[in-house]
C-alpha cells in the first residue's frame, strides 16, 4: 500500500511532528510512505529522521499553476492509495486535484477561524472561510481533527458525516521522564541552579502570545525562586530577549 502525506514544508513544528510520529509507528513501518512538501526549504538534519521510513519529494520552486502540475505528475508516478493532506495550502492543492484515483484524507490541527484569526488578523478571518469551502465541497474520504474539540468546531460549520478525531500521539520512547540524576546533570549543563524550573515549550509565535505569558505573568511571579526557559523559536524571541 502506498501512502502519501502531503505538507506544506518539511519544517520542525506541532503537525510535521504529528506526522512524524506516524510513520515512525508500526502500521506506517509496514506500508510505502512518501513525503510530499510544497515548499523546497530544508531542514537537513530533521529530514534525516523522516528518511529512516519514507521517501522525501520537494516540489521546485514555481507558481502555484506550475507546483500543481507537478504535484499531479508525481502523484501520477507514484500511483498512491491514500493523500493525506496536512495544512491550509495542502487542503488547497488537494482541493484542485479531481477525480478518485485515491483517496484523500485531511487532518486539521486547529480550530481553523480562532487560529488564523490570532496569526493573522482580519485576513485570517477569510482563509478560514476559503478553507471552510475546501473541506466542504472537495471529495475528501475523511477528515480528521487532532481533538475532539477540532472535530467538533469542524462539525458546527460544514456539518459533514465524514468528520472524525483522532487524538494526537506521542512517541513515549522519546519523551519519557529522565531520573532525579540525569535532570540534575542536564540543570547543571544549562546553569538552572533553581530548585523550579517553569518551562515554555513551542513555537515562538503571534498565536501562542509568549511575550503575554513573561510580561503578565512569569515576570509577576515573586512568591517563589525560579527559573524560566523557552525550548523552541520563532519570530518573536528576539522580542523577549530584548524585554
Amino acid at each position: 500500500m502506498k501512502y502519501v502525506f502531503l505538507i506544506p514544508e518539511l519544517k520542525r513544528g506541532g503537525p510535521i511532528n504529528v506526522v512524524k510520529n506516524l510513520v515512525e509507528t508500526d502500521f506506517f513501518m509496514k506500508l510505502d510512505v512518501y513525503i510530499i512538501a510544497i515548499r523546497s526549504q530544508k531542514d537537513f538534519i530533521y529530514e534525516q529522521e523522516f528518511l529512516k521510513n519514507t521517501k522525501i519529494i520537494y516540489l521546485e520552486n514555481g507558481n502555484i499553476l506550475s507546483k500543481l502540475n507537478q504535484l499531479k505528475e508525481v502523484l501520477y508516478n507514484i500511483s498512491p492509495n491514500v493523500v493525506h493532506s496536512n495544512g491550509f495550502y495542502p487542503d488547497i492543492f488537494l482541493s484542485f486535484l479531481l477525480g478518485n484515483r485515491y483517496k484523500k484524507v485531511t487532518t486539521i490541527h486547529n480550530v481553523i477561524y480562532q487560529d488564523y484569526y490570532s496569526r493573522y488578523g482580519i485576513k485570517g478571518y477569510l482563509f478560514s472561510f476559503i478553507h471552510y469551502l475546501v473541506l466542504k465541497f472537495t471529495n475528501f474520504y475523511k477528515i480528521f481533527g487532532c481533538s475532539r474539540e477540532v472535530a467538533n468546531s469542524l462539525d458546527k460549520i460544514i456539518r459533514s458525516k465524514k468528520i472524525d478525531y483522532v487524538n494526537n500521539g506521542v512517541n513515549i520512547d522519546k519523551f519519557s521522564c529522565k531520573s532525579e540524576i540525569s535532570k540534575n546533570i542536564i540543570k547543571d549543563q544549562l546553569g538552572l541552579d533553581s530548585e523550579i524550573i517553569i518551562t515554555f515549550c513551542g513555537g515562538v509565535e503571534r498565536v501562542k502570545r509568549v511575550p503575554d505569558l513573561v510580561n503578565d505573568y512569569i515576570a509577576n511571579l515573586t512568591e517563589f525562586d525560579f527559573k524560566f526557559i523557552i525550548i523552541g523559536d520563532g519570530p518573536e524571541l528576539n522580542q523577549i530577549k530584548e524585554d
